[in-house]
């Protein structure tokens, strides 16, 4: 299963609703060198893969 974060656009203070507007697979791991402790894993999203979805869009 992948795991995606969803883009949203706020509509304001008028309408304020989040609209989807798309997504990008977000990850589970570990940020530093040689470490195989599984707490040290965080959620990350690839900047390539945020620089492709923006330059679509």
């Amino acid at each position: 299963m992948t795991d995606k974060i969803k883009i949203v656009k706020y509509g304001g203070r008028l309408n304020p609703i989040y609209e989807e507007i798309g997504e990008i697979e977000l990850m589970k791991i570990t940020i530093r060198s040689f470490s195989e402790n599984e707490e040290d894993e965080e959620f990350c999203i690839d900047i390539n893969d945020l620089m492709d979805w923006v330059n679509r869009k």
